[in-house]
């Protein structure tokens, strides 16, 4: 029987894979981030490109980024695939009380595309068709798997026009976990 003993994973060009923690636990590298969207109440549409939702949190109160190109995510609401795999995201969000007449949501999961119009099947990863009665709050989620390319991108998109729940736009005010995306790298594709 052999034994191998290291402390870390490298490639030859020194860039680290995993660790071994002290206990003997592998801790691979983690691509993962959680974001947050704080705007004042009754937002109708999502603020990027598109039909995009921009999120302008991912740093503070639990959101955090690890290994995602976020730079553009409080922008044009893209978020670009950091290395070639199988992700999985969800998304949620609360329909405001203030819509004075039922109707369906509408949001979706966009890759390489800021619309989720239409369906297309390479673009449109996922819809979310609820019905909202008027005047109550609908809970609208995402929750989807899909093979990403690094640098590409992928979007949440809003493509109704109603209410949507928000409870200001500071990012330290109460948000019981509405308005937000996470996306987690489950592994490499084979």
């Amino acid at each position: 029987m052999s034994t191998l003993a290291v402390d870390a994973i490298t490639n030859t060009a020194g860039t680290s894979a995993a660790t071994i923690a002290s206990n003997g636990g592998f801790l691979p590298k983690c691509y993962a981030f959680r974001a947050t969207k704080h705007v004042a109440t009754n937002w109708t549409t999502g603020g990027g490109s598109g039909s995009a939702i921009t999120f302008n949190n991912s740093s503070t109160n639990d959101c955090f980024n690890s290994g995602f190109d976020l730079s553009e995510i409080g922008t044009t609401g893209k978020i670009y695939i950091p290395v070639t795999g199988i992700y999985r995201v969800s998304a949620a969000f609360l329909t405001n009380t203030s819509n004075s007449s039922s109707s369906q949501t509408y949001i979706t999961v966009a890759y390489n595309s800021t619309s989720g119009s239409g369906g297309a099947p390479a673009t449109t990863l996922q819809n979310n068709y609820t019905y909202n009665v008027a005047g109550t709050h609908t809970y609208v989620m995402l929750n989807t798997i899909f093979k990403g390319t690094a640098g590409e991108f992928f979007c949440i998109t809003k493509e109704d026009s109603l209410n949507y729940w928000s409870n200001g736009t500071n990012v330290n005010s109460s948000s019981w976990g509405y308005n937000q995306v996470c996306c987690e790298l489950i592994g490499a594709s084979q």
